[in-house]
């Protein structure tokens, strides 16, 4: 289970009166966000359930620590505040991610004689011209490699590689250059093509998730870091031993909409929503391929048996025997004689079977020889007389 935590960077506005904290979650947010030491304080205290966007103030006042140091009568008075957030987990289990906030509360003296009484005086006077203000940044580039995996990210972990041994441990890596916080991606439609009869198989499906964990994992993001990472073994399909790996990368916006409060990295969404199992179809062509891979130990399974029973009454739409009286009758009684057939059979391991099956014919070799023995003597006797 994929634990519940904050996607990308915590943002922090310092306002004239507190500080502004706005956080996204991966799922939908349970839990309580709070100021360090001012958990009595009710409005220090933020409760959330089942919440998407988590945007919440904090009051100087109530929730800040005012640094030691400043006087009141500084120009400026700086504060520190410290935001917990505690995560209620489906599993019942609790995490705590914890954020340090710096602001500074300016104060201005002004000269009340000298205010302008109207707007149009002031923008006069300071000579400001309205503009349109715009949030650009410059487009990502989308970059895939193929990396050696190593255990505990020992020497050679990370390496490109292009000639792989099947069932080595390997590592795809999708990343956007340069990191910015405000795009993401979306990594979906990768296919493995064999580069001899160009035959394509899907290994992540449009969704983003694998089409079987056991060939490819579902692919695990760093949205702090704009990276994607995949974990699979080497392999490879029959006859073959050359193999490409396409995919398609969407980049999407992580700036919020004006209107709806969501971006477009939200609506697709990413990092996708994947389930916990999932393998190819017995026809794929990749369903082979386990005897490929690491075989992971799942233990010896006590074996069991079974028994079903099914009814079935042949005849069209229009045939009303299949839910007549007297084909439940007859169904019953099929029932009945199948219980008491079954309460007189008795069932013995197929080894004791077979060891009181050798006693016997042991036990019959040697009443056969001891009759011999018996017989010749009885004779010797009788003769020697």
């Amino acid at each position: 289970m994929v634990p519940n935590r904050i996607r990308g960077k915590a943002h922090v506005i310092c306002e004239e009166s507190g500080a502004n904290f706005n956080i996204k979650t991966i799922f939908p947010f349970t839990g309580q966000i709070f100021a360090h030491d001012r958990k009595r304080t009710p409005n220090c205290v933020h409760t959330f359930r089942e919440s998407w966007n988590i945007n919440i103030s904090f009051s100087y006042a109530e929730c800040g620590i005012k640094n030691s140091g400043d006087r009141e009568s500084a120009a400026q008075t700086q504060f520190h505040l410290q935001i917990i957030v505690m995560f209620e987990q489906p599993d019942g289990t609790s995490s705590i991610q914890s954020f340090m906030a710096q602001c500074i509360h300016q104060k201005i003296n002004y000269n009340k004689q000298l205010i302008p009484k109207r707007i149009e005086e002031a923008l006069e006077e300071l000579k400001l011209v309205p503009a349109k203000l715009e949030q650009k940044a410059p487009m990502p580039i989308a970059e895939m490699k193929i990396v050696k995996e190593v255990e505990h990210h020992a020497e050679g972990d990370g390496e490109d590689i292009s000639k792989v041994d099947v069932g080595q441990p390997l590592r795809i890596e999708w990343n956007l250059k340069p990191e910015s916080d405000a795009y993401g991606f979306h990594v979906r439609d990768c296919y493995v093509t064999d580069a001899v009869d160009g035959a394509r198989h899907q290994v992540i499906d449009e969704r983003g998730c694998s089409t079987d964990i056991n060939i490819l994992g579902h692919p695990h993001y760093d949205t702090y870091h704009d990276i994607a990472r995949v974990h699979w073994h080497a392999f490879k399909v029959p006859d073959n031993t050359v193999l490409s790996i396409k995919c398609n990368i969407q980049i999407c916006t992580d700036i919020p909409d004006s209107s709806s409060g969501l971006t477009s990295c939200d609506a697709i969404p990413t990092p996708p929503f994947c389930p916990d199992l999932v393998t190819s179809p017995t026809n794929s062509i990749l369903f082979d391929v386990q005897g490929n891979i690491v075989k992971r130990n799942v233990g010896i399974q006590k074996s069991f048996s079974t028994h079903v029973h099914a009814d079935i009454c042949f005849g069209n739409s229009t045939d009303g025997y299949c839910n007549s009286k007297a084909f439940e009758k007859a169904r019953l009684q099929h029932l009945e004689r199948i219980h008491k057939e079954t309460d007189n059979k008795f069932c013995t391991s197929r080894l004791w079977l077979a060891a009181i099956s050798g006693l016997t014919l042991w036990t019959v070799i040697l009443a056969v020889g001891l009759n011999i023995i018996f017989f010749i003597r009885h004779k010797w006797i009788k003769t020697g007389h």
